[in-house]
């Protein structure tokens, strides 16, 4: 019998949540759950850190995910991703079905998970805060909604201007490849009303040309709408699909 505990739970929730991960991203995901280890030296103050687990640890530990009948591992495109069974969502207390991969969606699935993995090192606080695209897709299923989905959101302060708003969001996308102006245009139209921030992440090369094209469609928009421009962030240890 396999003992589960809460930082099972903790991870599984994240992986689900996030769809599926590759088995680099949850090796840092788990270190990041893991005690932090006080380094103490005879010049300095102590300092905690957490560090990526070990091919040989994060083996352990997916096996023992495997053997409860948590996660299925998948060899997909000379990457092993961790997919949750139906079991593994129950056990995380997540409503959704068993993710089915579809090689199309996998290297954006990847990014998504690296640039959320980069704002919660950066941000500890917003492991609690995130609102994945999973979690906003049921929500719209089950209120019938015609919104857009971002690939993930932030709930955050209301602004000044809308101090009534209920829950105001930041949402976050991920743009891997350029899209078109009506792409963009149909987004922007498209958000929900408690949106009052979109963030972009995108390859560096891309990021002024999406500047430009977004700064002409959120001019004059009302209600306002702030919309920032990023590059995609780097994870130690992790490379987006396509680098090396």
């Amino acid at each position: 019998m396999v003992h589960l505990t809460a930082r099972d739970g903790a991870a599984l929730a994240w992986i689900g949540e996030q769809y599926a991960v590759r088995a680099d991203v949850a090796a840092v995901l788990l270190g990041s759950l893991s005690p932090p280890t006080l380094h103490v030296s005879r010049t300095s103050r102590p300092r905690a850190s957490t560090a990526t687990l070990s091919h040989r640890t994060l083996r352990v530990q997916l096996d023992r995910w495997e053997r409860a009948g948590l996660v299925l591992r998948e060899r997909l495109y000379g990457r092993t991703w961790i997919i949750p069974t139906a079991a593994g969502l129950a056990f995380a207390g997540l409503p959704y079905p068993p993710w089915r991969p579809a090689w199309s969606r996998l290297a954006h699935v990847h990014a998504v998970s690296m640039v959320r993995l980069a704002l919660e090192a950066e941000h500890p606080d917003l492991r609690e805060r995130w609102i994945s695209e999973r979690a906003l897709a049921w929500k719209r299923r089950q209120e019938a909604g015609v919104w857009h989905l971002p690939d993930g959101a932030i709930e955050v302060p209301a602004p000044a201007d809308r101090p009534q708003l209920e829950q105001a969001l930041l949402a976050v996308e991920v743009e891997l490849t350029p899209k078109s102006r009506h792409n963009l245009a149909e987004v922007i139209k498209t958000l929900t009303g408690n949106t009052v921030t979109v963030v972009y992440f995108t390859p560096v090369d891309d990021v002024e040309r999406l500047q430009l094209a977004l700064a002409k469609l959120v001019t004059g928009r009302r209600p306002p709408l702030s919309v920032q421009v990023q590059p995609l962030p780097e994870v130690a240890g992790l490379a987006y699909e396509g680098e090396r």
